[in-house]
Order: structure tokens, then C-alpha cells, then sequence
């Protein structure tokens, strides 16, 4: 079976608009959650005024809304990333985009009008000739384009997902299904709600030959996918199907997920979360959390949680290490009561 290698990261968050800014921000513990004007919840992860203006400027003229441009602006972020621009029709035919969309958004009108044919909008945009796909859920989408590398139907897959703008209307479809947290400040598996955030991730997963064949930068390898439905996600003796030297944690806030999670995580080595610092993003949480992981492997560095949050049995980093990561584990929980774990991995020249 082909080994398939992440060779590319982009991202975008209310911490800034790059991937190197969002890194040094999350490693330098900062949170970009705020307090929000809205009816429906106190907090949340904005873009600031400006980046949306920016956007709108660069990217617009390419899609038909804002979340469509953060996609195209991760998307363009991440081929700038891994050195990679398909230059003629076989390297255009070769390479595809796996896009995530969250549940909240398919089968709805917001998905028809600001989150449809993102994919198609940027494979135009950009010259793209390959597979396109939609799945639910950031690990999924992965999972899918490392499946459709490995099938030989092309040699680089972008994995793209962006989070809707957080407006009032966008906000009171989570209210009404009773997930956003009302508390003034974030802390991890307190089960008090979501606290969304907007913004967007992309990687680039590539054949590990092609890659090597090019001399690409090599963040890390895909190693294995697992995932679970609601029955098998809230027995109590549920343990995480992977593990890692580093658990890159989902801690959504819905209560039955942050109890079941909580128990999957229980005296694993090291336990990092990116929600203190960027919220849960919408189709894009998963995708980020793997941006994450494979920065952690690639530096060798396990960036502290941002929140002073303890919880018992759960080995929270608190401060920044310098050290070699192996492995990788990355949880994804819905709040529909789904699970998956997606497992990543040094790269290893054997």
C-alpha cells in the first residue's frame, strides 16, 4: 500500500492569518477568543475587521462568499507551503481537493447559499483537474484523500475546511439545538458548551515517492484512521482506538462528548488542545488540530493549552517542550455523537 505524506499546511484563525503567526501564538499560549456581542453566547474566536476586509478584497472575486474565500486563501496558503503548483494537465489531472464540511451545514439553507461547491469554486480558481470530494468531518476528509493517493487516483490531495462567519443567524442554529457554552471563559471538558471560532486549515497530502521525487519538505506520514458511531462513543469502558506520544485532544464542550473523551484520554502521555486559543471551528476543527499535530512532529515542539484548566487522570501540557514527537493521535468528536481518531507519524526513510 503507498505511503502517503503530509507535505503542506495552511491556516487561518482569530489568532492571524498565516500559518507561522498561528503557531507562534499557540505556542506562545495565547488565546484569541474574546467576548462577543451576541444574544446567543458571550464568547467566541472573530477575525478581526480588517482580515475580513482583506479577504473580501483578495479573494472574493474568486467565490461567492467569505467562507468560500477563507477555504481559497488556505488552499493558496498551503501549495505556496509545500512548493507545489501543478504546471501543465498531467500534473493538474493528478492532483484533487477532499473538502469537510461540518453536519450543521449539509442539508441546510446556510450550506446551499455559503458553504456548496467551495471545492469546485477553488479547483477552478487555481487550475485543479482532479478527484473533488465532500465528507463530513475534517479527519474524515482525510482519511478519504490519503485513501484516494493510495488508490492511484492522484498523487496530492488538498484537504480543505472553513468555518461559517459567526453571525447572529449562523449562532442561533447552535443555540436552538442547545450546544453553545454561556460562560465568560473557555475551560476544557467542563461540558458547558461549544464556543465556535472562524477561520480555516488546509493540508496537502502527496504520494510519498512523488514526494520524495521532488524533494518536498515532509511533515509527517498518515498512518491510521479510526472512527465510531454514538453506541460504541458513550460506553464507559471506550478507550482511545489510537495513541500517541501526543494527543492532539477534540474537547468540544458538549457534555456527553467532553465525558466521553475524558475517558478516552485517561492516563495517556501528553494532551494538548487547541480550542483555548481559536474555539471549535466548524468543518475546519479537525483539519486544524492535524496542522497542529504535524508541526509538533516536524519541530519538535508540544505547545502548552492555553487555559489553566486540571482535570483528573488527564496529563495536560502546561508549558512548552522541546522534545522528539514520534507519533501523533488526533480525536474529532461530533456533537451529533460520532468519533474519530486519525493517527500521523515521523517520517522514516525506510
Amino acid at each position: 500500500m503507498s505511503r502517503v505524506a503530509i507535505t503542506g499546511l495552511g491556516m487561518t484563525s482569530c489568532l492571524g492569518i498565516s500559518l507561522v503567526e498561528n503557531w507562534n501564538m499557540i505556542c506562545g499560549k495565547v488565546s484569541g477568543l474574546t467576548n462577543i456581542s451576541s444574544q446567543h453566547t458571550a464568547i467566541g474566536g472573530k477575525l478581526s475587521v480588517n482580515v475580513f476586509t482583506d479577504f473580501g478584497r483578495m479573494y472574493l472575486r474568486h467565490t461567492n462568499t467569505l467562507h468560500s474565500a477563507l477555504s481559497l486563501s488556505s488552499a493558496i496558503e498551503v501549495l505556496n507551503n509545500g512548493h507545489f503548483f501543478p504546471e501543465n494537465d498531467d500534473q493538474r489531472f493528478r492532483i484533487g481537493i477532499s473538502e469537510s464540511l461540518s453536519m450543521s451545514e449539509i442539508g441546510s439553507s446556510s450550506f446551499l447559499t455559503s458553504g456548496a461547491f467551495t471545492g469546485a469554486n477553488i479547483a477552478t480558481a487555481i487550475g485543479i483537474k482532479g478527484p473533488i470530494t465532500t465528507t463530513s468531518g475534517g479527519l474524515q476528509a482525510i482519511f478519504e484523500a490519503a485513501q484516494i493517493i493510495r488508490s492511484q487516483e492522484a498523487d496530492v490531495m488538498l484537504v480543505i475546511g472553513s468555518g461559517q462567519e459567526l453571525t447572529e443567524d449562523y449562532l442561533g442554529k447552535f443555540a436552538k439545538m442547545g450546544l453553545l457554552s454561556q460562560e465568560k471563559n473557555y475551560s476544557m471538558f467542563s461540558g458547558h458548551g461549544m464556543v465556535l471560532g472562524e477561520g480555516s486549515g488546509a493540508v496537502m497530502l502527496e504520494n510519498l515517492d512523488h514526494a520524495l521525487k521532488r524533494n518536498a519538505r515532509i511533515y509527517c506520514e498518515i498512518d491510521n484512521f479510526a472512527q465510531a458511531g454514538p453506541q460504541k462513543l458513550y460506553e464507559m469502558d471506550t478507550r482511545l482506538p489510537l495513541t500517541g506520544d501526543v494527543i492532539i485532544a477534540n474537547s468540544s464542550g458538549t457534555e456527553k462528548s467532553d465525558l466521553a473523551e475524558v475517558k478516552m484520554l485517561e492516563n495517556q502521555k501528553k494532551v494538548v488542545s487547541i480550542k483555548g486559543n481559536i474555539g471549535w471551528v466548524p468543518s475546519a476543527a479537525g483539519i486544524l488540530d492535524t496542522i497542529i499535530g504535524s508541526l509538533i512532529i516536524h519541530q519538535g515542539v508540544v505547545p502548552p493549552n492555553c487555559t489553566e484548566s486540571s482535570v483528573k487522570g488527564i496529563n495536560l501540557v502546561k508549558n512548552l517542550t522541546l522534545e522528539q514527537v514520534d507519533k501523533v493521535a488526533v480525536t474529532s468528536f461530533t456533537f451529533t455523537g460520532g468519533a474519530a481518531c486519525l493517527g500521523i507519524s515521523r517520517f522514516l526513510n525506510k
